[in-house]
């Protein structure tokens, strides 16, 4: 089954903006391990968001980027806190209705990999057992991962490729405020620069490592990464920057720029050579995906023999445009 996914922040709490058609797999992002290693589901509106995403499946993502990364490194440093976690993220999956569980952690040091090797290998045994007691299907084992297998740290590949479903991997977030220029923070492909921040090298180096495509799911932005201009007159891919532009941090969401666009009558621009998109007005510059460069990494994707795609946030989205161009677009 081709999985287009997406991931839903919990802190957008309205529901409303999910169209489940669109979607074979949604994500609730996030929750996180307590400090006796079980899910804390303080705040959280798990039912709530499983009457609203069905008929697709529902995957309880468990980390993300503002989760503490010691606490999973404490947690898969013994087999008696790995199980508490484990038997944890079984029990709530189950007890709210949820068809698996997705680990984001946010990153693995080297010292980890052996044991988040072992965390998945028993994670794996422990959902495949609940399932024969229950006679249910098993749950659904994924996780989110950089956009490279050679980026933030090694990952033991081999148990990943047993005991997961898929990986999803994070295929944006390559450039951004730290640099003086502007850039295309999920390209595609970079010939000009031959830059290895790419999603084509990203997603080459996971199947050399020994990832099947049939386990790889590409991640999509439905965010862009602004830049304030040194000068107006240039506003092209690489172009001299001085510091973040519009929006929360440097970042838009989908919806936000097209309102920025409308609001100041700019044109969007198409890069073919990044497979991007990009707009300014005056020293505002943001570097984005619009519908063009995502149905053409989607055909990418395809060609690559890849499981689908995913979404990093739906809510982000501009009244289900892009998602639904890339639901249309998988075929």
């Amino acid at each position: 089954m081709a999985v287009k996914g997406g991931y839903w922040p919990s802190w957008v709490s309205d529901f409303r903006g999910i169209d489940s058609r669109l979607f074979t797999h949604i994500y609730y992002a996030f929750v996180v391990p307590d400090h006796t290693f079980k899910l804390d589901l303080s705040g959280s509106r798990l039912g709530d968001f499983i009457s609203a995403v069905r008929p697709a499946k529902a995957i309880l993502s468990v980390g993300g980027e503002r989760a503490d990364p010691k606490r999973f490194s404490d947690i898969v440093s013994n087999k008696s806190s790995r199980k508490i976690f484990i038997d944890s993220s079984i029990e709530v999956a189950r007890a709210f209705g949820f068809d698996g569980v997705d680990l984001d952690w946010e990153f693995p040091q080297d010292h980890d990999v052996k044991n988040l090797g072992d965390l998945l290998h028993e994670w794996r045994a422990a959902v495949q057992r609940e399932a024969t007691v229950t006679s249910r299907n098993a749950l659904l084992l994924t996780a989110a991962v950089p956009f490279s297998a050679n980026s933030n740290g090694s990952f033991p590949v081999d148990s990943l490729k047993q005991n997961l479903d898929w990986i999803n991997a994070m295929c944006y977030n390559y450039r951004g405020s730290w640099d003086n220029f502007t850039g295309a923070h999920a390209a595609l492909f970079d010939p000009i620069n031959k830059s290895e921040y790419t999603t084509d090298m990203g997603l080459q180096s996971w199947i050399r490592a020994g990832i099947p495509p049939s386990k790889l799911v590409m991640g999509l932005p439905l965010y862009g990464r602004t830049w304030t201009l040194e000068n107006p007159g240039s506003h092209g891919i690489g172009a001299a920057a001085r510091g973040i532009g519009p929006g929360d941090g440097g970042t838009m969401t989908y919806a936000e720029i097209m309102r920025f666009n409308r609001q100041h009558s700019v044109r969007e621009i198409y890069d073919q050579d990044t497979v991007s998109a990009y707009s300014y007005a005056g020293t505002a510059w943001i570097g984005y995906d619009n519908v063009k460069s995502t149905t053409t990494k989607i055909q990418y994707a395809q060609r690559l023999g890849l499981r689908g795609y995913f979404f990093w946030q739906i809510a982000g989205d501009h009244e289900g445009t892009i998602s639904r161009a890339a639901s249309n677009s998988w075929s």
